[in-house]
């Protein structure tokens, strides 16, 4: 099998993303689309997610052998309410973005827990222990379509408990949002601390 290597995303690498392909549903091609972007002020992208001084993004190359583009991911760390539409907000790190290249989607034959997709959810969860006492939760946004993206986060234990994403016009469940704890003494604390203010 070929080595899975990871890079840190920056605006030198943009011409070797321009063919990142997901996937043809329109939730596939947001993801495709985001990498690509050139970083113009005002619009959702890597270069503009990584320059973000509020919130910036953690974005990398995942490549194999250090040449074939095989995916990216991206965290951040956001404040999400936590449970409930009214409770308190908790700090969360958030997989913005991951997204394989279709070339590489079910890859390599064999046993599903040796595939790139289950190499790249297992770096990000480790990615994201780092920060677990401050950012106890893991989170995500899917849409509701993507089956496959959601039968890949169950195996990993994230939860689907938490207020759904509607869409603004038809009012309907548009994007799951699904959660990992990676420290529940942590989560603990700080939902105590936060139901004492």
């Amino acid at each position: 099998m070929l080595e899975l290597t990871k890079q840190s995303f920056q605006a030198s690498d943009l011409a070797a993303v321009q063919n990142f392909h997901c996937g043809g549903q329109h939730y596939e091609v947001e993801v495709s689309d985001w990498i690509k972007g050139d970083g113009q002020p005002g619009v959702d992208c890597a270069l503009t997610s990584i320059a973000d001084s509020d919130s910036p993004s953690r974005v990398w190359l995942y490549t194999l052998s250090g040449e074939s583009l095989l995916g990216y991911a991206a965290l951040a760390k956001r404040d999400w309410r936590w449970k409930g539409k009214k409770d308190p907000h908790i700090p969360v790190t958030v997989i913005i973005w991951v997204g394989l290249d279709s070339a590489y989607q079910g890859k390599p034959d064999g046993p599903k827990e040796d595939r790139y997709c289950m190499k790249v959810m297992g770096d990000l969860i480790s990615e994201a222990l780092k920060d677990r006492s401050t950012h106890p939760v893991l989170g995500l946004l899917v849409h509701k379509d993507n089956a496959k993206a959601i039968a890949l986060y169950k195996r990993f234990n994230f939860d689907d408990g938490l207020v759904p994403i509607l869409n603004r016009i038809s009012k309907e469940v548009e994007y799951l949002r699904m959660f990992l704890i990676l420290d529940a003494g942590s989560l603990l604390a700080i939902t105590s601390a936060q139901k004492r203010k």
